[in-house]
């Protein structure tokens, strides 16, 4: 494990990079941020004794979040190998940590269908904005919604 120091502002991890680190928060705090089509959502705020980076640590997967610091941010960082050597002399953490991946990937994916769903909300919205600026610019009158 070593330790690493960020800055406000930083980001610490990228949506979609590869990584193969647990991060924990030893003092400041970050937001984590999910990104769809060019827009990004919130997912949650994490201090102190807090972590993330688990997802790609324990599967493999790239990134599935943006991590940035909201303050100056101290981090313990452990790599694959010093978690495995973890895991060896502490099976129960993996337990621990699976319940918490399930519990994040939840949120993640709920998230992702909000963003998701809002674009689809987004075309019909500019649909219906294209469709009655054709009527009014022709001089056919709306009707309802359209």
């Amino acid at each position: 494990a070593r330790v690493e120091q960020y800055f406000r502002g930083e980001t610490v991890i990228r949506q979609g990079t590869a990584g193969d680190s647990l991060y924990i928060i030893d003092n400041g705090l970050v937001e984590v941020l999910v990104s769809h089509d060019g827009r990004s959502e919130s997912l949650a705020q994490l201090g102190p004794r807090s972590f993330f980076g688990e997802m790609a640590l324990l599967t493999g997967e790239e990134r599935t979040a943006t991590v940035v610091t909201l303050a100056p941010t101290d981090f313990f960082v452990i790599d694959r190998e010093a978690f495995r050597e973890t895991l060896e002399k502490n099976p129960v953490i993996a337990e621990r940590i699976s319940e918490i991946l399930v519990e994040r990937r939840r949120e993640l994916e709920e998230t992702q269908a909000l963003l998701h769903e809002a674009d689809g909300q987004a075309i019909e919205d500019e649909k219906v904005r294209v469709l009655r600026r054709i009527r009014d610019f022709f001089g056919f009158k709306t009707t309802g919604s359209s």
